[in-house]
C-alpha cells in the first residue's frame, strides 16, 4: 500500500476545519509574512504513516461558542483524517488563535459533527 504524504493529511485536516461553522480564515499579508495567517497546521505523521499528531490553529468568529468550536474542530479533524485514509490520530491539539467578527451568532446547535468533506482535494507531487 501506497503511504499517504503528510501534505495530503494536511489538506484533509484544512477541509475539515473550514467545514465547522464559527472558524474563520485570516490571510493578510502581514500575516503570512509573519505566519500568522490562520488557520494553519502541524501534521506529523510516524514512520509506518499508520498513525498522526496534529496540530491545528484556528480564529474563531465572534459570537460563537469558543470551546464548542473547539471541540467540534478536533473530533471532525480526527473522524475525518481517520475516515478517509485510515490514519490513526494519537493526538490533536487546537489552538485558538484570533476571534474576530462573524457575519451571524454560531449556537451550540449548529456545531453538529459536520459530514465527512467530499469535495476533491488535490495533492502535487514533488519533483
Amino acid at each position: 500500500m501506497d503511504k499517504i504524504s503528510e501534505r495530503a493529511v494536511t489538506k484533509i485536516v484544512a477541509a475539515a476545519v473550514a467545514s465547522v461553522p464559527g472558524t474563520a480564515t485570516i490571510k493578510s499579508g502581514v500575516g503570512r509574512l509573519t505566519g500568522r495567517a490562520f488557520p494553519r497546521f502541524d501534521v506529523q505523521l510516524d514512520d509506518d504513516g499508520d498513525t498522526a499528531t496534529i496540530e491545528a490553529f484556528i480564529a474563531v468568529t465572534w459570537p460563537a461558542p469558543l470551546l464548542d468550536v473547539a471541540e467540534t474542530v478536533r473530533d471532525t479533524i480526527v473522524e475525518h483524517v481517520h475516515t478517509l485514509t485510515g490514519i490513526k490520530v494519537l493526538a490533536c491539539n487546537v489552538v485558538v488563535g484570533p476571534v474576530v467578527a462573524g457575519e451571524g451568532r454560531v449556537l451550540v446547535e449548529d456545531l453538529a459533527l459536520p459530514p465527512l468533506v467530499t469535495t476533491p482535494i488535490t495533492v502535487r507531487g514533488i519533483r
